[in-house]
């Protein structure tokens, strides 16, 4: 199991839009939120999707300027995930993310 601390930075004006369409996701938890376009998260492995795939699929996201990873934590169960690996990180934002839906709208 994969966890992962990363502070997602958007603008003031779609940051509060932005903490509810990520609190919905499975695995992510919107530990913080400062007020200031930055949001502080938490993300797991979950339900056969890696939290890099998670926060490959943030970073793509409209309204995303940036999104750094400041804590990684690797345990000894991987999540089983069609083509990830130890390496998947070394592909580029859309592949990591191909699968991940984080649209609000999805139904």
């Amino acid at each position: 199991m994969s966890i992962l601390g990363a502070i997602v930075r958007t603008s003031r004006d779609r940051v509060a839009e932005l903490s509810r369409q990520l609190a919905q996701q499975p695995g992510v938890d919107v530990a913080l939120d400062p007020g200031d376009g930055r949001l502080i998260l938490v993300i797991e492995d979950s339900a056969g999707i890696a939290a890099s795939a998670t926060l490959a699929a943030i970073a793509l996201l409209p309204g995303v300027v940036d999104v750094s990873l400041v804590y990684e934590h690797g345990g000894d169960d991987p999540v089983e995930s069609a083509g990830m690996n130890a390496t998947s990180w070394r592909a580029g934002l859309h592949e990591l993310a191909a699968g991940v839906d984080l649209r609000h709208d999805r139904t």
